[in-house]
């Protein structure tokens, strides 16, 4: 590949993208298939390239300590409880710890598993969409698509109805440690960090229906 291949000036921070990343898409495709931007993160476009890296365990960690620029974003969260939290997450590991952990995960996610949970699911969208029925307006997103998930995950992990609001506001703020232009103090995610060390969270949820609990109790 040529270096003109990815010179094209990018900046996925930049409000314009978070308000509209698709002429941003369009752009980056039409000039190449590879890109890096302005913090020397490099974005890969075709699918067969993805999938050639995601494959590729000799050069491409999930390890961010692995990163050359982590050092420039660390300070935002150095040495914080957020911090050690984060380098235990499944997805920014490596095997054999990553593979360790997906094959704990996994086995909440067989075709039995997924068919178990099947009609908490539904009954879970019916809830929510009942509670949509009568409004002059509504935000799909807000009322449907974003508390479902976050109530199947609370299922999966056998906490109570009481804390699907805190999870998604917890989980809300974690989603920043991967934007580094936003400084999150160890402090704000404490709760949810006291949550994550709850005993027998999934002796809570074993005689609740559905898929409470399945992913706690592999």
């Amino acid at each position: 590949m040529k270096r003109s291949d990815y010179l094209t000036p990018l900046d996925a921070r930049d409000p314009a993208f978070i308000e509209n990343p698709y002429p941003f898409f369009e752009r980056v495709l039409a000039a190449g298939p590879i890109h890096r931007d302005s913090m020397g993160i490099w974005y890969v476009m075709q699918h067969a390239d993805c999938r050639a890296l995601l494959t590729d365990r000799q050069r491409i960690s999930r390890d961010d300590r692995n990163w050359s620029l982590y050092d420039k974003v660390r300070p935002a969260i150095a040495g914080s409880t957020l911090e050690r939290t984060v380098q235990q997450w499944m997805l920014q590991l490596d095997p054999p710890a990553h593979t360790r952990l997906r094959g704990l995960v996994n086995k909440a996610f067989t075709p039995a598993a997924v068919a178990a949970m099947r009609g908490q699911i539904e009954t879970t969208t019916a809830t929510l969409i009942a509670g949509l029925k009568g409004r002059s307006r509504l935000d799909l997103m807000a009322g449907l698509a974003e508390p479902l998930p976050v109530r199947v995950i609370c299922d999966m992990l056998g906490l109570p109805p009481d804390d699907y609001a805190s999870t998604k506001r917890w989980s809300d703020l974690l989603v920043w440690v991967l934007e580094p232009r936003r400084l999150i103090g160890s402090a704000r995610v404490g709760p949810m960090l006291s949550m994550r060390r709850r005993p027998n969270l999934s002796a809570q949820g074993a005689d609740r229906p559905g898929c409470r609990g399945s992913l706690t109790s592999q």
